[in-house]
């Protein structure tokens, strides 16, 4: 044992040099699995994304469905079963209000139109990929799929992302024309009722005054200078007959 650690080093300096390029071929450098490693993480959370952005177009698309709903109720009302006659500025509102939303509904369900999503290959290239190569060139080989399905996913969202946008900036004016609708349409329904009243209470109380005739108030007194009434001066004969007496009565020419 001790000759042979005596030996000359270039007795061993060939079988190095062998062990070290071996590992080359077979063993992989460690900058080539942190590229991979990196782009997989990336190529992650574009998918992550993606999928967020699905989530908040489902959510704000059955919010402005259920906007919808209560407008066309809400101006339902305003057109047939109220009272009040509106103005035109409330119907020219409502229209705009009604375009709004519809465009938002657009926005957010056309994000959620069915799109490719590129995703890692898994066939017959893979295998004949992994069979031929080393591990740094299929590091390299994976690192360049998930850069080219970063590209075309991050293409994707950045779509989403544009009509997201034009569904928020078509809700902020909605929720506009929503205030300015609900403020315009109580306003013209209280004046509207208070005028109403003002005419009822014109029209009802003279027509109260005068069929209440003045009447005098009653009491159990006498009254002590009333005028007596004038007295009948009429003739009797002591030969009238009795039985003709209170009923028939004649009057003398003396």
């Amino acid at each position: 044992m001790n000759k042979w650690f005596e030996s000359s080093p270039h007795e061993l300096k060939q079988p190095l040099e062998k062990l070290v390029n071996l590992a080359g071929d077979h063993w992989p450098d460690d900058k080539w699995v942190f590229l991979y490693s990196y782009a997989r993480k990336s190529l992650d959370e574009e998918i992550e994304r993606f999928q967020r952005i699905d989530d908040k177009s489902v959510k704000l698309l059955s919010s402005v469905s259920v906007i919808i709903t209560i407008f066309v109720a809400l101006f339902k009302w305003v057109i047939e079963d109220s009272n009040t006659d509106f103005s035109l500025y409330v119907y020219v509102v409502g229209i705009a209000l009604f375009g709004a939303l519809g465009v938002s509904w657009f926005f957010f369900f056309n994000a959620l139109k069915l799109q490719l999503t590129p995703r890692m290959p898994l066939d017959d290239k893979i295998f004949s990929l992994v069979k031929n190569k080393n591990m740094a060139t299929i590091h390299v080989a994976l690192y360049k799929s998930c850069q080219n399905a970063v590209e075309i996913s991050r293409e994707n969202v950045e779509k989403k992302a544009k009509k997201l946008q034009h569904g928020y900036t078509a809700t902020s004016f909605s929720a506009l024309f929503l205030v300015a609708f609900i403020a315009m349409v109580s306003y013209e329904s209280s004046v509207s009722k208070n005028n109403q009243y003002i005419k009822k209470e014109c029209i009802i109380m003279p027509d109260n005054e005068e069929s209440k005739p003045y009447q005098i108030p009653s009491s159990n007194e006498p009254d002590l200078d009333v005028t007596a009434p004038d007295l009948q001066l009429v003739t009797n004969s002591d030969d009238t007959p009795l039985d003709t007496k209170g009923t028939i009565i004649l009057e003398s020419d003396d």
